[in-house]
């Protein structure tokens, strides 16, 4: 289950605060952050919910921020994302009810110091995203980190958890585009 957290800040000279960690299955092979189709930048994928499993989607910009959900239901639903910090998850925005990893992180996030993009400092989001421990009345799958490393560093796969089949977490990254106009992005995975 990969986790998102997004801090939104209208009219700050950084308006948008990314940071993630990818879980991913065992065998499934991944590929780094990248642009994938280099001939094609105008690429827009086909949003037919037939065509995919449930998701959760989100597309920001220095501007705007959108979640799009994909229950299962039939049906892509479209939400704004307000200006604040939000986490997002396998479920809805912020669940705190349904999604024990936010249950137990969103307030950590809330609190932290905020990441300050210009100077490359992440370091309390940083050490929650690495985080292992969990909610007492949750197994170690609610834990932030699920124990991997980041691929770049890894030999060899961990063995998955007993429950949900995962691998670990494959890379933690942290994005932060500067508002108009356009300045430095600011990406850092590992």
């Amino acid at each position: 289950m990969c986790t998102l957290v997004i801090l939104r800040r209208p009219g700050h000279d950084w308006p948008l605060l990314l940071a993630a960690n990818r879980d991913e299955v065992r065998h499934r092979p991944a590929e780094p952050p990248a642009r994938h189709w280099p001939d094609r930048p105008e690429v827009v994928a086909d949003l037919d919910p037939d065509a995919y499993r449930p998701f959760n989607l989100v597309i920001a910009d220095t501007g705007d921020a959108y979640w799009l959900r994909h229950g299962g239901d039939g049906e892509i639903r479209v939400h704004a994302i307000p200006p604040g910090l939000h986490m997002l998850s396998d479920t809805e925005l912020d669940d705190t009810t349904g999604c024990l990893r936010i249950r137990g992180y969103l307030q950590r996030f809330q609190s932290a110091e905020i990441p300050d993009p210009r100077h490359g400092r992440w370091q309390q989001w940083k050490n929650l995203l690495a985080s292992r421990t969990y909610p007492a009345e949750a197994g170690p799958e609610a834990a932030m980190n699920l124990g991997g490393t980041p691929r770049r560093f890894r030999h060899r796969l961990q063995r998955p958890h007993r429950r949900t089949g995962l691998s670990g977490t494959r890379i933690t990254a942290a994005l932060a585009p500067r508002r108009r106009p356009p300045g430095p992005l600011s990406f850092r995975a590992g």
